[in-house]
């Protein structure tokens, strides 16, 4: 996204992220940050996709693909680091799979934590 759409789109997001926390009782909000996508990949962050694993407790974060999916140049990349992880059978819209990914992930956790 250019400057102008970040813009718009960062306040809605973190008005989305403050709700949901408030409604939750977090004591910490997650964060909301714009990142590049090849140095998240580079970081190891596995992403979201038909072909993946199941979410794990090493999971500490997972990418939602744009609109039409990962391209494979893309996947290629995140082969190459974190992996791809399934959320569901079927593709999700994206406001769906970062709820999904959000439950994945604490779920996976608190797997970890009964042991």
């Amino acid at each position: 996204w250019d400057e102008a759409r970040w813009g718009r789109a960062e306040e809605r997001l973190r008005r989305g992220v403050r709700s949901a926390s408030a409604q939750s009782r977090r004591p910490r909000w997650p964060e909301l940050e714009r990142a590049d996508l090849r140095s998240r990949l580079a970081a190891g962050v596995p992403v979201a996709d038909l072909d993946g694993r199941p979410p794990d407790a090493g999971d500490r974060e997972l990418l939602v693909g744009p609109e039409g999916g990962w391209s494979e140049a893309e996947r290629a990349l995140a082969d190459a680091g974190g992996g791809r992880v399934q959320l569901a059978a079927d593709v999700l819209r994206v406001e769906t799979a970062a709820v999904a990914a959000a439950s994945a992930l604490a779920q996976a956790r608190l797997g970890a934590l009964r042991g």
